[in-house]
């Protein structure tokens, strides 16, 4: 995403926020969807999270070492070019947002 975007939103008494609904669909964000929040210098960073068990996960590194290995890359360079093409792809399917 190269625009950023900003939207007011309000503390709850319970420390809960509302995302704005653009965001939500934007990131393909529903009731019950995994969110990680992080602090960067003086901001509070939300990122779409996945839950994924311990198996799952070893077994989708090993298939992609195994693909970065025949098409001569790196891991991270594919992780990267996928996060890329999913951005662009929200970005085509929402491009009033």
């Amino acid at each position: 995403m190269n625009q950023l975007q900003s939207k007011i939103t309000f503390l709850q008494k319970k420390g809960q926020i509302t995302l704005p609904v653009s965001m939500r669909m934007m990131f393909n964000l529903k009731p019950g969807s995994a969110v990680k929040v992080s602090v960067q210098e003086n901001s509070i960073v939300l990122e779409p999270a996945q839950i994924i068990d311990q198996g799952e996960t070893n077994e989708y590194l090993e298939i992609l070492d195994e693909i970065a290995k025949k098409t001569n890359t790196t891991r991270e360079k594919l992780l990267a070019n996928h996060k890329r093409i999913s951005l662009e792809s929200a970005k085509r399917a929402h491009p009033d947002l």
